[in-house]
């Protein structure tokens, strides 16, 4: 079984492109085609430097295109010096691209996280994971379902969503929501189970506790019982 588990995981793991990149899909997520500075931008054709130096090539006829944050631009507005996060097709140093990101990306903490409960024009409602009600207004965003840019309408009640933007009581204004579902949450404190050991004589007590660390000292009279058993029995109380 182990054997088979390791060859399941091999068989799963995503490779490595060229330029470093994933190339599978992990937790639902697809990689870029490339990461790179762009050179020089001609018509819809975009010249773009790899992170590991490699000279692409960029077809963005068909591509929906972004500047960070939540901004949608044309290939026009595509600049030499910019850095580019190109998803699409590649064939050798050719990509036919279909989404592109204009701008140095920042890992940002969503508002909420949850479920929809309902849509109504630009206005989302979304049950949180902790429960609480939301209403979001993504008039304003940029919305992402599998790497595909979709309007408000395309989400439909029972969807996840992560919800980027400005939180105020239990509204958010969003710029950005991402309609899919992630795995892999960073545990908090209070996901986490803590091992402390403490030792008391020669015996090793072992506590589990959830959350902070909570410390319990042993009581005085169950040393001073298990000291007489030994006095007696001239062996250690287990």
């Amino acid at each position: 079984m182990v054997v088979a588990a390791a060859f399941a995981m091999l068989c799963t793991t995503p490779a490595l492109a060229a330029d470093g990149n994933w190339t599978g899909n992990r937790a639902g997520r697809v990689a870029p085609a490339a990461i790179g500075t762009v050179s020089s931008v001609s018509g819809s054709i975009i010249y773009l430097i790899g992170s590991d130096g490699t000279a692409y090539t960029v077809d963005a006829t068909s591509a929906a295109i972004t500047k960070l944050p939540n901004t949608t631009i044309q290939v026009s507005d595509i600049s030499g010096g910019d850095t580019l996060r190109v998803f699409g097709t590649v064939s050798g140093t050719s990509i036919a691209a279909t989404k592109i990101m204009d701008g140095v990306f920042t890992k940002m903490d969503p508002a909420t996280t949850g479920t929809v409960s309902s849509v109504d024009g630009s206005l989302i409602y979304l049950t949180g994971s902790n429960g609480t009600a939301y209403t979001i207004d993504a008039s304003g965003a940029i919305i992402d379902k599998s790497d595909t840019t979709i309007q408000v309408s395309g989400i439909s009640s029972g969807d996840t969503l992560r919800v980027f933007g400005t939180l105020s009581g239990a509204n958010i204004t969003a710029t950005k929501i991402m309609d899919g579902v992630f795995s892999g949450r960073s545990k908090t404190a209070a996901d986490k189970t803590v091992v402390k050991k403490t030792s008391v004589g020669k015996n090793p007590v072992v506590k589990r506790t959830t959350g902070s660390m909570v410390k319990r000292p042993v009581a005085k009279k169950t040393i001073a019982k298990k000291a007489a058993k030994k006095s007696c029995t001239g062996k250690a109380s287990k």
